[in-house]
């Protein structure tokens, strides 16, 4: 079978949303996910500036992962993915967050029932070799095809994300495209 690398933020688990609660904790503004035009959160929202560094403080905080919900459907859809991929989750550690790498372990395997052997943490994804890469971040797609030419790049937006993609990789919307394009259906 096919070796699949899985990001999690943005794809399985629902990091935007948790974020923006917290700006709604914070201002008293509401933003959904639509307001969100950049990978990056805050480019997108009229906050004040100290918003972002109290929100992430709260992220890089012990227990800042394990708020994170997972996606609707995203446990069903990863389930089709393993029946025609061995799944390997490639995930970037939230920066200067002690916790984060095992709380990120341990929301996988209650949320996903993952071992922990199946999750690689990287900064920069393109050090991960695999069959192809499934992410949200074109970024990381066009860094990690460079790494890997003619490897297969997917890039999801499944969650109502409508970033610029990388050009070289095929937009996905759903798990049963993820699942046509790793079994050669396009």
């Amino acid at each position: 079978m096919k070796k699949i690398l899985v990001d999690v933020d943005g794809v399985l688990a629902d990091f935007t949303g948790i974020v923006l609660g917290l700006v709604g904790e914070m201002t008293g503004k509401t933003f959904t996910a639509a307001d969100v035009k950049t990978w990056e959160i805050f480019e997108s929202l009229q906050v004040e500036p100290d918003v972002r560094e109290r929100v992430y403080r709260v992220m890089r905080a012990s227990g800042g992962c394990s708020r994170i919900v997972p996606y609707e459907g995203a446990a069903e859809g990863l389930g089709l993915l393993r029946q025609v991929a061995d799944v390997v989750f490639v995930t970037s550690p939230f920066k200067d967050a002690p916790s984060w790498t095992w709380e990120r372990e341990q929301w996988l395997e209650k949320h996903f029932g993952v071992d922990r052997r199946l999750v690689i943490h990287a900064r920069d994804k393109s050090h991960v070799c695999g069959d192809g890469i499934l992410d949200d971040n074109p970024e990381h797609l066009g860094m990690w095809g460079k790494a890997w030419p003619g490897r297969l790049r997917m890039h999801w937006t499944g969650n109502g994300t409508s970033l610029p993609g990388d050009p070289d990789s095929v937009a996905v919307r759903s798990w049963a495209e993820v699942v046509r394009a790793v079994s050669g259906g396009g």
